[in-house]
């Protein structure tokens, strides 16, 4: 029963973290158009406006508007580095997702099977997958992270190609008042 229980908690877990988004479109009555169709934007337009914003993996816009995977390869195509390491985060995030999903599946999996286990006049003590399921599951918080930075370090390097990115100028100064010395930060 308890092995039950954890090959459903593995599978539960799994398909739970690691889903594919899907792009929704919103529809207006107004114009009969879709607002977020792929077909209906014009990139090279779009292109020529002033750099990416990255807010997360999964929505990074320009000019407001959120892009799908396809428009951001395509903004990515010519810039290999930036490419690179945008597919490298991607294909990180969905291992993440996939040790997360497992990782916590485990968890709760062997969590209940103890539980049950213990009721029955079983021992107590938690088993080694519950120990392994919840460092699996950390592993992919950690992976999930990183990737996140990958990708975030992507959209860096295609603005900085093009131009867009916008450096910060600090100074370090020391100053000198009626109050003291001390520091200071300008920028």
């Amino acid at each position: 029963m308890k092995t039950i229980f954890t090959c459903v908690g593995i599978i539960f877990g799994t398909l739970l973290y690691a889903q594919q988004t899907t792009q929704t479109y919103a529809f207006n009555t107004i114009e009969n158009t879709y607002f977020d169709d792929f077909k209906s934007r014009n990139i090279d337009a779009l292109a020529s406006n002033p750099g990416l914003k990255y807010f997360s993996p999964r929505n990074i816009q320009l000019n407001g508007e959120k892009l799908t995977q396809e428009e951001i390869r395509e903004f990515l195509e010519g810039y290999a580095y930036a490419l690179e390491l945008y597919d490298k985060g991607m294909i990180n995030r969905k291992i993440g997702n996939i040790l997360l999903g497992g990782g916590i599946g485990l968890f709760i999996g062997n969590g209940i099977g103890n539980m049950m286990n213990s009721n029955n006049g079983g021992s107590k003590n938690p088993t080694l997958l519950f120990y392994i399921g919840g460092g699996i599951a950390a592993t992919g918080i950690i992976i999930k992270l990183s990737a996140n930075e990958t990708v975030k370090e992507s959209i860096w390097h295609y603005n900085r190609e093009k131009g867009y990115a916008k450096k910060f100028d600090s100074q370090i100064n020391l100053a000198v008042n009626s109050d003291g010395i001390g520091l200071q930060l300008t920028f």
